[in-house]
């Protein structure tokens, strides 16, 4: 987390929270994901860091990008881009909506 600012806590879940955080360096906002160690629960945690190379090859418009994985005293940090949250489900739809018709319009 050195080369991280965090700029506050945005969730937590059973497998651990999630901060947004600002490179210091670049400047770039992302939202890191920091695993809790629960012997109760290794097998989510080693699934996810198994499939972390993979997910860091993904690349598409509709993904929030991996950037980035490592460990730190037992635990693991995932880097990913930061995507604000659109807090109307209604907004959801209308762009999921929006985004599928046009491309049933474009030859």
């Amino acid at each position: 987390m050195e080369k991280y600012e965090n700029l506050g806590m945005v969730g937590e879940g059973s497998y651990g929270m999630v901060m947004k955080c600002r490179h210091k360096e670049n400047g770039r906002i992302v939202a890191v994901k920091k695993f809790l160690e629960s012997e109760d629960d290794k097998t989510s945690t080693n699934q996810s860091i198994i499939c972390s190379p993979l997910l860091q090859k993904l690349r598409h418009e509709n993904l929030v990008n991996l950037l980035e994985v490592w460990k730190k005293r037992r635990r693991w940090y995932l880097v990913f881009e930061f995507v604000e949250r659109i807090s109307d489900r209604s907004s959801i739809l209308m762009h999921t909506y929006t985004v599928h018709s046009e491309s049933l319009l474009t030859p």
